[in-house]
């Protein structure tokens, strides 16, 4: 649990949902960076659960386990709800191509590294996501 308080997830999330919410010129910049922090951080939390090898007791509904488990998930997809509930999809701009690179390089230039997620997997995740749907985004809209 005490590395919990090391990774982004705590401070980046609420940050993200108050800045779609409460700034809307921002949510073009941030909007599939939001798609990408929630696929990889269920992914994370997910190989999390793997690795501990630690299967839930049905008799503790509340163990600290399922609890830390649990809050990664619904903190992570809270991280997603702002853009389902506006209905509007918005398109990466240059921005948005400039904070992924300024993600990327933190994330390879942070010394410690608390996810299960290896840096290199973590990086390659977080950019084949950010591209996967940069590109479904712009062929959707070309459809239209």
């Amino acid at each position: 649990m005490k590395s919990e308080i090391y990774t982004f997830s705590p401070y980046i999330i609420p940050i993200l949902i108050g800045l779609y919410i409460y700034k809307p010129t921002i949510r073009p910049i941030i909007y599939v960076h939001c798609i990408c922090i929630f696929v990889v951080g269920i992914v994370n939390s997910i190989l999390k659960k793997i690795k501990s090898g630690k299967k839930f007791k049905t008799t503790k509904m509340f163990s600290r386990d399922r609890l830390v488990f649990n809050l990664s998930i619904i903190g992570n997809l809270a991280l997603i709800l702002p853009l389902f509930y506006y209905k509007t999809i918005y398109h990466p701009n240059s921005n948005s191509h400039i904070l992924l690179i300024i993600i990327l390089l933190i994330l390879n230039i942070k010394k410690y590294w608390p996810y299960v997620l290896k840096r290199k997997s973590f990086t390659y995740l977080y950019l084949f996501t950010y591209i996967f749907f940069t590109l479904l985004i712009k062929m959707n809209s070309n459809k239209r």
